[in-house]
């Protein structure tokens, strides 16, 4: 019973690390303290959750994530520029030309890379950073229907991404700031839901489909031994 809590609870921090500070946080901190401190000084705690989530990676997986580092840099400078700019305006532009630039990196990765942004992506998701798993993770790149997977899992989470980005950027700079905030932290959530739907689901078919493969290779084994069998 213990352990199944501590599973789980594993679970839920692995979630709201990924989900919770690397993508959400960031922009609920500044709605929250541009009232308080104002939009400038606000957008400067935009990079906060993300040294949290590096960190914690760090110390709990002895990890680093190269996506968190890339997520971090751009609120960075997002929210330098804005400072030194003196305008809100551009940390949420950083953030939106963040998502478009890996939704463009999940596209030229799964043409031109060795191995697709979806390799790298996903494995966080599908091991949970544990060791296990990850092994796991990493054998099944000789599969040919796991790189399937993983190419059209590129194409959805490489043209989500730079929707959700190209939307973003004609929200902040069409309507007021404020009102854009919030409207991009709603459609963010929303591809990442629909998103994540289709990798599941996805997933789910693929298992199906090499769990009945497997299933009749083992059938054909039993034939060939019999067959066998009977020959002698």
């Amino acid at each position: 019973m213990t352990s199944k809590i501590l599973h789980w609870l594993k679970i839920i921090l692995f979630y709201f690390q990924q989900v919770g500070l690397e993508i959400l946080l960031p922009l609920i901190i500044y709605l929250a303290l541009k009232d308080t401190i104002g939009d400038i000084n606000a957008s400067l705690y935009m990079p906060v959750p993300n040294i949290i989530s590096i960190i914690a990676t760090l110390i709990l997986y002895r990890i680093i994530e190269v996506l968190s580092i890339i997520i971090f840099i751009f609120y960075f400078f997002g929210s330098l520029t804005t400072y030194l700019l003196k305008n809100a305006l551009w940390s949420q532009v950083a953030s939106a030309g963040l998502n478009i630039l890996i939704g463009v990196a999940f596209l030229t990765m799964e043409w031109f890379a060795p191995k697709p942004l979806t390799y790298y992506f996903g494995r966080p998701w599908f091991t949970k950073n544990q060791p296990e798993l990850i092994l796991w993770w990493n054998s099944r790149w000789g599969n040919p229907n796991f790189r399937t997977e993983l190419k059209w899992n590129s194409y959805v989470w490489g043209i989500g991404w730079i929707l959700i980005g190209v939307i973003g950027l004609a929200l902040l700079f069409t309507i007021n700031l404020d009102t854009a905030v919030i409207l991009v932290l709603v459609v963010t959530i929303v591809g990442l839901i629909f998103m994540g739907a289709f990798t599941y689901f996805y997933a789910k078919i693929w298992q199906r489909r090499e769990a009945k493969l497997a299933q009749n290779n083992n059938i054909q084994d039993k034939d060939g031994v019999i067959d066998a069998e009977i020959v002698v």
